[in-house]
């Protein structure tokens, strides 16, 4: 079985200081990620394939431009898509994943299902400590607390934005499940039942259709917006495709300054990887 592990690091232009903070660090770690992506695959007796800005990201770019979204994030699903005739298992690690095991992840899961971290994006579980309070207090009204605490980017909007799409559907049997798709491992018989890339305008035009009909009002509304891992999970539950919720230990999303110690896949959403190359 010809195993690969592929990761992929596009240089754009930030447009605020978030995206500024991200670009300086990924920019200052970029040899260590890659060589540290590298040395896993070693381990895992797989190939490793880095992609970056050459003549088929932008035509993939051109092509999407008209959609008028960020096509970064999309990019990742299509070079899976790329990799079915000459793989048989895929491990797909954003850049900003760090590998910090010996153990194969092809050898610890079943390739059958598609592997991914899901979370359970409730209010319970998404909305931090300021939101909660107001809105137990009823300090401020719902509509003033997602304005002030939410954007596109949020779980928790993603997981409305799923269940929107399903309603649409006359389907009202959803879940507040929505996948962080920095991490998708399985083999290419079950990544090609996914088909992202080729139901994009669908999802699309679905998306659009359920962002006019504002179920949960029109400021949640109005953050919808195309994104990959709305689309993603809502394929995964809509066609009932095999697939398992990795435990944290397989993937860490690390928001703050989190314990690394026990950890085999940390991915490091707060781009603090100086907590790890300046202690190992």
């Amino acid at each position: 079985m010809k195993n690969v592990i592929y990761s992929f690091y596009i240089d754009i232009e930030p447009n605020n200081s978030k995206h500024i903070n991200t670009k300086n660090k990924l920019k200052t770690y970029y040899t260590e990620l890659v060589n540290i992506k590298k040395d896993y695959a070693k381990k895992c007796n797989a190939e490793f394939v880095m992609f970056g800005q050459d003549e088929v990201y932008d035509k993939f770019k051109s092509k999407y431009d008209l959609y008028e979204f960020d096509t970064l994030n999309f990019y990742k699903h299509f070079l899976y898509e790329n990799l079915f005739g000459k793989y048989d298992n895929i491990l797909y690690l954003d850049f900003d994943v760090i590998p910090n095991t010996n153990q194969s992840f092809f050898e610890q899961f079943d390739m059958n299902k598609i592997n991914v971290r899901s979370v359970n994006s409730t209010v319970q579980n998404t909305w931090d400590e300021v939101a909660l309070t107001k809105r137990l207090e009823k300090k401020k009204n719902h509509d003033d607390i997602i304005n002030v605490h939410f954007d596109k980017y949020s779980m928790y909007i993603k997981a409305l934005a799923k269940q929107s799409m399903f309603f649409t559907n006359e389907n009202y049997n959803v879940t507040y499940d929505v996948i962080n798709t920095g991490i998708i491992c399985a083999n290419n018989k079950a990544l090609k039942q996914v088909q992202l890339m080729s139901n994009l305008d669908n999802l699309i035009s679905l998306l659009n259709k359920a962002k006019s009909e504002e179920y949960f009002g029109k400021v949640i509304s109005s953050l919808y917006e195309p994104n990959n891992e709305t689309f993603f999970t809502y394929l995964l539950e809509k066609n009932n495709l095999n697939w398992n919720n990795l435990p944290k230990t397989w993937h860490d999303m690390l928001l703050e300054n989190d314990d690394l110690s026990d950890s085999n896949m940390l991915h490091f959403i707060n781009k603090k990887f100086e907590s790890y190359f300046n202690e190992t």
